[in-house]
């Protein structure tokens, strides 16, 4: 078997202010941000559930994105009280642009094949936490390149955040771990490079 990994074209990120200006975030606050279809497989509910056991004593949550459980996981926010943390973008156009006004990315899905957006995280040099499902292992290896936590666990979620926030783990570290070995592993040039030696060999 030949496996052949995705390829990412880098789209230039907006600087961190600008990105926070268009998104109307509060650049004082600490950054928790998703992008992501609004669906039951990817997690938010677990995400929202979270809020409730961090200790940053200043943060948001922004999610960019729609789908059917819009409605839904507001009404989640205001049955949990943090409905004044979270701030709903709905779907954004190249939202990968947006990524650097992110303190952290957050991906708290069930079930995920690859996680590009993972890839285009690295790219911004954004540190990750997310679940261990599916493909993420490939690009998120925990301590290293970002940190994974199980699948359906809220304290897990807020753990990771309280101690990236904390600095027990090396933000920076780790964003740049992962923007190095994205580019090593997920470049554009080596997809089609390795897609043609198979199709020629």
């Amino acid at each position: 078997m030949i496996v052949v990994r995705h390829g990412i074209d880098e789209v230039p990120p907006f600087s961190k202010t600008t990105a926070q200006e268009i998104l109307g975030v509060s650049k004082k606050s600490f950054i928790i941000g998703s992008i992501a279809e609004l669906h039951p497989i990817k997690g938010f509910s677990y995400a929202i559930e979270a809020l409730k056991f961090i200790s940053i004593p200043d943060f948001q949550y922004v999610i960019i994105g729609d789908g059917e459980l819009r409605d839904v996981l507001k009404k989640e926010t205001t049955d949990l009280g943090v409905s004044d943390k979270i701030l709903f973008k709905g779907f954004i156009k190249d939202a990968a642009q947006y990524l650097k006004a992110f303190d952290v990315f957050l991906l708290p899905s069930l079930s995920e094949a690859f996680g590009y957006v993972l890839a285009e995280a690295g790219l911004a040099e954004i540190p990750v936490i997310a679940t261990s499902v599916g493909g993420v292992p490939e690009i998120i290896k925990d301590g290293e390149t970002g940190i994974l936590v199980r699948p359906r666990q809220a304290k897990e979620i807020a753990n990771a955040l309280n101690a990236l926030y904390e600095g027990k783990y090396d933000a920076k570290k780790l964003a740049s771990n992962l923007h190095t070995y994205v580019k090593k592993e997920f470049s554009l040039d080596r997809m089609i490079s390795e897609t043609e030696k198979v199709l020629t060999n």
